[in-house]
């Protein structure tokens, strides 16, 4: 019954907060830890992530859990075949067991990511409160899964790497814009013909380059379901 009773204001608005927190934390760890690629690139993972609609959290960590009890030697031959700019080090291929570890780093991603985007897709949905907060909680979970698998199968870590993995606070500025843009776009967003003219809308809400407002309104659609 109480699925069904209408959303107190303001508390849609935190679940979406939690979720955009965990995706500026795994954008984080993608480009100052993992080193994947650019903010521009998990961007475009992320909107991969969206393109996916029968795709779940769950249905991944359970292949997560798959990857978990594989062998060392399948795991290198996977990341070879799926990721081979990570299969090598210096020039050298990695040993199996750091191999498994790239593997599960990147399927731990995958889930995490995948909740986020569940997350803001019930919201634009409105789904039920208890849903939306169900899903984000979550997010942050497989979050901090993720934090704790990397702290613990790497030999040594800078400073600056371990702060990488507690960038909660460090963002919490970026996370409240990128919420309010979420927030704006789902009330607004069928207003506008193109992209660039919703970005530049956005621009007004948020303090943010047209780069980002843009990459945001894509994100934005690709979640809500758009092409």
């Amino acid at each position: 019954m109480e699925d069904h009773m209408e959303m107190p204001e303001g508390e849609g608005s935190l679940a979406i907060t939690a979720a955009t927190g965990v995706l500026t934390d795994l954008e984080s760890i993608w480009t100052e830890l993992l080193k994947l690629g650019t903010s521009e690139e998990f961007t475009q993972y992320v909107e991969s992530m969206a393109e996916m609609p029968d795709a779940s959290g769950d249905a991944m960590a359970r292949l997560l859990d798959r990857f978990m009890c594989s062998s060392a030697d399948e795991m290198a031959a996977l990341l070879k075949e799926s990721w081979p700019d990570l299969a090598a080090q210096d020039g050298k291929p990695v040993s199996a067991h750091i191999a498994k570890i790239r593997v599960i780093e990147l399927a731990m991603l995958d889930v995490a990511c995948m909740f986020v985007v569940q997350t803001i897709r019930a919201d634009v949905d409105r789904a039920p409160l208890k849903e939306r907060w169900e899903l984000a909680c979550e997010a942050r979970r497989r979050l901090g899964m993720l934090q704790g698998y990397i702290l613990g199968n790497r030999e040594s870590m800078s400073a600056s790497s371990i702060a990488v993995l507690g960038a909660n606070a460090r963002h919490k500025e970026n996370r409240e814009m990128k919420r309010q843009a979420f927030e704006w776009l789902s009330e607004n967003m069928g207003r506008f013909k193109s992209m660039d003219d919703a970005a530049e809308a956005v621009q007004k809400v948020v303090p943010v380059r047209f780069r980002t407002a843009r990459d945001w309104v894509g994100l934005h659609k690709k979640m809500k379901g758009e092409r």
